[in-house]
């Protein structure tokens, strides 16, 4: 949602332990349908080279996206993909093990 606080934790400029930056979902002009279809989405976390592919959380600790790459402006704007994992993806890489998910669960 717009407005909507979000924050990653990032390593741009090497940074170690990775830095929490913090910001918020925002409209962004962005004329591209192709954009919109991927699930783009734009946020002004103050991320620097290095920071890309971050996972953007919300505030509640929910990954929403994947960050990717910054935007000229007013203010220090990103675009964001959004995650585009099957169900079956998730149920895996959640599993306590997955070779054996994958194996009771094949199609």
């Amino acid at each position: 949602k717009i407005g909507e606080p979000v924050y990653i934790y990032g390593t741009g400029g090497y940074a170690y332990p990775p830095l929490l930056k913090t910001g918020v979902v925002v409209k962004e002009f962005d004329p591209s349908d192709v954009d919109a279809e991927q699930g783009i989405f734009y946020t002004t976390i103050k991320a620097i080279h290095g920071d890309s592919g971050s996972a953007v959380y919300t505030a509640n600790g929910d990954i929403l996206g994947a960050l990717t790459y910054g935007l000229d402006g007013d203010y220090a704007t990103n675009a964001n993909f959004a995650l585009n994992f099957t169900v079956l993806q998730i149920a895996i890489a959640r599993s306590d093990n997955p070779m054996q998910y994958i194996w009771e669960n094949k199609p």
